[in-house]
């Protein structure tokens, strides 16, 4: 399977734009008193940063 230049930059688009929801959520679960999902939001988002890594790591090889 073959990606174009158009299919890249695509994926890139999603990349930022759900990297930007994540650390939203990350920023608002700091700040808001929301202490029973603190534990959940942490995880969430440790596990979000791991996957965009592995994703922006598998975009660079295309």
């Amino acid at each position: 399977m073959k990606f174009t230049k158009r299919d890249r930059d695509l994926f890139i688009q999603i990349f930022i734009a759900f990297s930007q929801v994540t650390f939203g959520v990350l920023w608002a679960s700091l700040f808001l008193p929301i202490d029973q999902y603190r534990p959940f939001v942490v995880v969430l988002n440790s596990g979000a940063t791991i996957g965009f890594i592995i994703l922006a790591w598998w975009i660079n090889k295309l």
